[in-house]
C-alpha cells in the first residue's frame, strides 16, 4: 500500500475521503462527544440540586414549626402567628 492509498479512503458513496476530511470528521466527533457529556454531567448536577432545595426548604419548615411551637408553648400569640 503506497503513502497515497493511506491518507485516502472510500467514503460511503465509494469516492476517494481526502485525509484533511477524515480529521475534520473526528474532530467534529470528539467535539460533538464533548458536548454530549457536559450535558450528561450538567443533568446530573442539576438532579442534584433540585434535591438538596427541597431539602433545604424542608429543614427550614421543621425550624419554624419549632419556633412555633416553642412560642405556643410560651403564650406568645404574636410569635406564634408570625412563625405559622
Amino acid at each position: 500500500m503506497t503513502e497515497c492509498e493511506c491518507l485516502v479512503h472510500p467514503d460511503i458513496s465509494g469516492g476517494p475521503v481526502s485525509h484533511v476530511l477524515i480529521i475534520v470528521y473526528l474532530v467534529n466527533w470528539l467535539w460533538t462527544k464533548a458536548l454530549r457529556n457536559r450535558w450528561s454531567e450538567e443533568l446530573v448536577l442539576v438532579k442534584h440540586e433540585m434535591q438538596w432545595s427541597i431539602n433545604f426548604f424542608n429543614h427550614r419548615v421543621k425550624q419554624w414549626l419549632g419556633h412555633m411551637h416553642n412560642a405556643t408553648s410560651a403564650g406568645l400569640t404574636g410569635h406564634t402567628c408570625y412563625a405559622a
